[in-house]
């Protein structure tokens, strides 16, 4: 699955009945998240900043500030989805792999400094 042309994020966060599921930035990934679990709760989708991407109640989108990645790419596989035209998948999420993490430096926990 190819990552969308109008989210340029790594992943993006979804909510769903206090659970967080982090996913690829995908429309089929977001499709399938929304329409799998939109039938357990209203859904909140944002970035890795914690701004609101998508909105949902239940299985039905609410609120897409971003018209163009709606229109363009998540409303023909919602759509289709919705019709039982086209079989949900298993949303693709992200992993965080441990070399990002090491991107980040040898911090071994103590701060060198601050001598007390």
């Amino acid at each position: 699955m190819e990552q969308s042309k109008y989210l340029p994020f790594d992943y993006l966060i979804g909510y769903c009945n206090n659970d967080v599921t982090y996913l690829k930035p995908n429309p089929e990934s977001i499709a399938s998240y929304i329409v799998t679990e939109g039938i357990n709760g209203d859904i909140t989708i944002t970035t890795p900043l914690d701004t609101a991407l998508i909105t949902t109640f239940g299985m039905f989108i609410n609120k897409c500030p971003n018209q163009e990645f709606l229109r363009y790419e998540l409303l023909p596989i919602i759509g289709a989805m919705q019709q039982q035209e086209r079989t949900p998948e298993t949303p693709e999420e992200y992993t965080f792999e441990l070399s990002e993490i090491e991107e980040l430096g040898d911090w071994d926990g103590e701060d060198e400094s601050l001598d007390l």
